[in-house]
């Protein structure tokens, strides 16, 4: 016990004087370090590359500030792993204490750490589940020195930035499963996670091995950037619904045991976040069910939940420039404050639609052509031109991820007008939901007017297939279960990396014309 006590007093010190031999030898060799976006296991990094690497690194993270800590109190506990040391921790940079626990082996050996640790008993598991949000494409001045430092980061920090939610939107899981079910998935995760949650059902008995699952180390040699990549599969994706951790009684055995979801797809799902020049603005992903029906809490009272889930995505993913083209191919001239403006109004007008119907849209389409004026003289597409083409984006090998029956659905409105009147509250709120994802403002078909066509495509989509659900079943009206397949079904549409690009390559975009969104709008 006071042996285990005295092995992370000395490794804490270690650090603190930047002598990484040290850190290195204190180590079990299995045990998994931290050397920039790499987490591997400690015997296969070289000690003189380590060494080279880490001083590096604190030179580099000191132009930012560096978080150091020293032991205020602390107990150890022998566990079936080893040993756990629950200690408190002083963070120089402030002097406040936090609780920590470390993870050694029977010889005293470091093998894991984290901040906020759960039940002593959990924390070999919780210490090596931790580095699964180890995030990627980092900055070299913000990478982080040792597993502890990360966690700190992870647990303490989180996303800087601000937190922007669509008002009234919920989410709380009820537990229905689709999203494990779907078949739709193609889950993989990287040498990086894999190794930390191969690490994780180690320590854990009762959690079950990677079933169906390559055993095997993931093999990457050190500073090769491997590390990164994805390389091994959880969910086989297309063809079938069958996820590796998915338990008897149909659950997330990884969830069940930990009280949360360490595989970064899951973990997120289903919140979608696009980075902006003012923070993150942060969606639902309505092929979630709960989702369609607004279940749960409100989203804007989970802001530490969200910042803590979105916090390895934080150097990754879609980002909205500080000046933007008002149409496609034209200067990045617009100010970003600008357009945050246009949409906040934008929005209001999607929130009338459940008094108005459609009416707001129109309303919606003409003040925005008022704001752009000459950038709006594209060609005049009918809906069902539209339509087909949008279609027409999903290549054949992939027509798996797109029914028949929806693809008949949306090609069948120039045979059938769509009158619709089914849930406007519902709709509203996706439609909302669509516009507040800013759909070609990043990537490389960027344009003010392509949220709000989009939005408008995406309204389109949803009456139709509707409409069309119903008249499958020889139905005159229409139901709830009809307008959320609908939902969903445009979701995926939309969320297809192709259908968007493909139209921006048509010159001119028909989803610039005025004339085109009033015959979206019908």
């Amino acid at each position: 016990m006071v042996e285990a006590l005295r092995r992370v007093s000395a490794w804490l010190e270690a650090v603190d004087r930047d002598d990484w031999e040290a850190v290195w030898t204190s180590h079990a060799p299995g045990a998994i370090l931290l050397v920039g976006q790499h987490a591997m296991p400690r015997d296969q990094i070289p000690l003189a590359g380590y060494i080279k690497h880490q001083q590096g690194a604190a030179k580099c993270i000191a132009t930012v500030g560096r978080q150091r800590f020293h032991m205020a109190d602390a107990q150890a506990f022998a566990v079936p792993q080893g040993w756990v040391v629950m200690a408190q921790l002083q963070v120089s940079a402030d002097e406040t204490l936090i609780p920590a626990g470390f993870h050694l082996d029977p010889a005293g050996n470091l093998v894991g750490m984290l901040v906020d640790p759960p039940v002593l008993e959990r924390v070999p598991a919780e210490a090596a589940a931790d580095l699964a949000h180890l995030p990627k494409n980092m900055p070299w001045e913000r990478s982080y020195l040792t597993a502890l430092h990360h966690s700190f980061a992870r647990h303490r920090i989180g996303v800087g930035e601000g937190l922007r939610v669509l008002p009234g939107m919920r989410f709380t899981c009820q537990g229905r499963g689709d999203c494990c079910n779907t078949g739709r998935w193609p889950i993989e995760v990287t040498s990086n996670q894999w190794l930390a949650l191969a690490k994780a059902t180690e320590f854990a008995d009762d959690l079950p091995k990677w079933q169906n699952a390559a055993h095997e180390m993931p093999s990457f040699a050190f500073g090769d950037g491997v590390a990164a990549g994805r390389h091994h599969a959880l969910a086989p994706g297309c063809g079938t619904s069958t996820c590796h951790q998915l338990g008897s009684d149909g659950g997330c055995q990884l969830h069940a045991y930990f009280g949360w979801q360490p595989v970064e797809t899951c973990d997120i799902y289903p919140v979608r976040a696009i980075r902006t020049p003012d923070g993150y603005d942060v969606t639902l992903s309505y092929t979630c069910e709960s989702v369609c029906r607004n279940q749960g809490e409100l989203l804007r009272n989970q802001a530490a939940s969200l910042r803590q889930r979105l916090w390895a995505k934080q150097f990754r993913g879609a980002e909205v420039a500080e000046h933007l083209p008002v149409s496609l191919g034209s200067e990045a001239t617009l100010p970003w404050a600008v357009y945050r403006d246009w949409e906040g109004i934008l929005l209001d007008r999607l929130m009338e639609m459940p008094d108005r119907g459609d009416a707001p849209l129109k309303a919606g389409s003409l003040q925005l052509k008022e704001w752009l004026g000459e950038a709006l003289a594209g060609p005049e597409w009918q809906s069902r031109e539209i339509l087909h083409h949008v279609c027409a984006t999903v290549p054949d090998s992939e027509a798996a991820s797109l029914p028949e029956t929806r693809l008949q659905a949306w090609q069948g409105l120039e045979l059938h007008p769509v009158t619709f009147s089914g849930d406007w509250e519902m709709l509203s709120r996706y439609l909302r939901t669509v516009l507040f994802r800013k759909h070609g403002l990043y990537g490389n078909h960027r344009s003010i007017a392509l949220p709000w066509a989009t939005t408008l495509l995406a309204y389109r989509l949803v009456t139709a297939y509707t409409v069309w659900h119903a008249g499958q079943e020889h139905r005159l009206a229409i139901n709830e279960g009809d307008l959320i397949a609908a939902i969903k079904a445009t979701e995926q549409m939309l969320a297809h990396r192709q259908t968007l690009a493909r139209m921006s390559e048509t010159v001119p975009n028909p989803l610039e014309s005025y004339a085109s969104w009033l015959a979206l709008i019908g």
